[in-house]
């Protein structure tokens, strides 16, 4: 038998059964309100599609543990059937009890079929009912889409070795020598340009300047040991 959902009963029986259960904390009620949010959007049709950022913002649930731990309590308690989905590109599935105003459980309203396209379909009274986009399959292939080409941006980001002009200008350019320069590109061309011998390189540039830096702490140390005299001197020994 299938029940018409009245908004305001349905919750006067939800508050009903939350003051009796023990088991109901502030972050259960608030993630239920936030189902429940979308649960009315959706024309209280089941089951309804969900994503766990978004129920986590609009239940300003901080922690994706308490997130699950509060989900999974809401359904072993008979709140809502919660159908976890596997895949990242399609979202949860949640159909909610319907209650009535004393509290009583009237068991899961009638489920709505998407069409072929998964976008929307109409009710028993002709309306077209929009179906969230986690179920709609055009947009589930135009992420996954967006994904690949993301994908390859990143793997275009390839790293291009500059020349030996280059690596002279940017050397002079910060004040440093071109001998100093051909002793960075020698380098590093000779080992494929790999950092430390075995990561490949991302920006040459960033390597000069640790090239150059540590450079200037070796002539440093250079003219310091340079400077070092012998405390104890014999002087029998002729010059």
């Amino acid at each position: 038998m299938q029940h018409q959902v009245n908004y305001i009963f349905h919750l006067e029986g939800v508050f009903k059964k939350f003051d009796e259960d023990e088991n109901m904390s502030p972050w259960h009620i608030s993630l239920y309100l936030a189902i429940f949010r979308l649960w009315n959007n959706a024309k209280f049709k089941n089951p309804i599609s969900v994503s766990r950022s978004e129920l986590m913002k609009m239940s300003k649930t901080g922690s994706v543990n308490t997130y699950y731990k509060c989900i999974k309590d809401l359904h072993a308690l008979g709140y809502l059937k919660y159908t976890p989905s596997k895949s990242k590109y399609v979202g949860s599935k949640i159909s909610v009890f319907h209650y009535d105003e004393k509290g009583e459980n009237l068991g899961i309203t009638s489920c709505i079929e998407s069409d072929s396209t998964g976008d929307t379909t109409a009710d028993s009274t002709g309306e077209k009912v929009v179906r969230p986009y986690l179920n709609n399959i055009k947009h589930n292939k135009h992420i996954k889409h967006l994904y690949r080409e993301d994908d390859k941006k990143k793997r275009s980001k390839k790293f291009i070795k500059p020349s030996l002009d280059e690596v002279k200008n940017y050397f002079l350019e910060k004040g440093s020598e071109s001998t100093n320069a051909e002793r960075f590109f020698n380098h590093f061309e000779s080992n494929g340009w790999l950092v430390s011998g075995k990561s490949p390189m991302k920006d040459w540039k960033a390597a000069a300047r640790n090239w150059m830096l540590n450079g200037q702490r070796f002539n440093k140390t250079e003219k310091a040991n340079h400077l070092q005299t012998e405390n104890e001197k014999n002087y029998d020994i002729p010059l």
